[in-house]
């Protein structure tokens, strides 16, 4: 893996191991012979008998998996150790398992033949060396994890840009409609603040939009109730 690791290879390394785990404690671990009153029989035992921790420290990978892939800072680290954690359970489960494998077969023993004793030594599967081999790919994913908790994002923050302006924010005096550019005087302005008569800033003045302006104070007097034509040279 690269030096910053992305998360999702993590998870999904984990959950691999969660899944080869469990399929792993279902196989016969150990097995043996045991006698019995009409001669001997085979006895076998599987990893979720032999070695009942190896299937809780699975479950315990897969919890801290989901805390891995949607937790924060925190929840990642405290995955990670759990990862760690879950691990040292499984080495430490084979471990003991190695150093004695008869005695998951007593019991079984005992329910064949009603007496706790084996004959000849008890025959390991290659399938408690691979349990072991996955706690330690589950222990590295972990230490990863508690590393990287600090350089991960978290799952789901998304960045938001600033948005534009509204129209008119920055804007003074609120501007009337456009008017239609049919009706516009050649060099006259196409807006105009609201409520405001006569020509705009800035516009030329011609005889056409000195005609308009006329018409246009001569309707603003007549809205006032006065004689337009009083100001008028005869």
């Amino acid at each position: 893996m690269t030096a910053r690791p992305a998360r999702r290879r993590v998870v999904l390394a984990t959950l691999v191991v969660v899944v080869l785990l469990l399929a792993v404690t279902s196989a016969t671990w150990v097995s043996g012979t045991a006698p019995t009153v009409i001669g001997t029989e085979t006895v076998s035992v599987a990893g979720t008998s032999a070695a009942p921790a190896v299937t809780a420290a699975a479950l315990v990978m897969g919890a801290a998996a989901l805390a891995v892939a949607i937790g924060r800072r925190v929840a990642v680290m405290l995955g990670g150790l759990a990862l760690l954690g879950a691990a040292v359970m499984v080495v430490v489960a084979v471990a003991g398992l190695l150093a004695d494998p008869a005695g998951p077969l007593l019991g079984a023993a005992a329910q064949v033949s009603g007496v706790r004793v084996l004959e000849g030594e008890p025959a390991l599967a290659p399938w408690p060396y691979v349990a072991a081999l996955l706690g330690a790919g589950a222990g590295v994913a972990g230490v990863v994890a508690v590393l990287s908790a600090g350089r991960w994002q978290h799952a789901g923050r998304r960045f938001e840009r600033a948005g534009a302006a509204a129209p008119g924010a920055t804007t003074g005096a609120p501007m009337a409609s456009s008017p239609d550019p049919a009706t516009t005087a050649p060099g006259e302005s196409t807006t105009r603040p609201a409520g405001a008569t006569g020509l705009a800033v800035g516009t030329v003045a011609t005889p056409e939009s000195d005609a308009r302006t006329r018409a246009m104070d001569d309707w603003d007097a007549l809205g006032r109730g006065e004689d337009p034509s009083r100001d008028q040279a005869p």
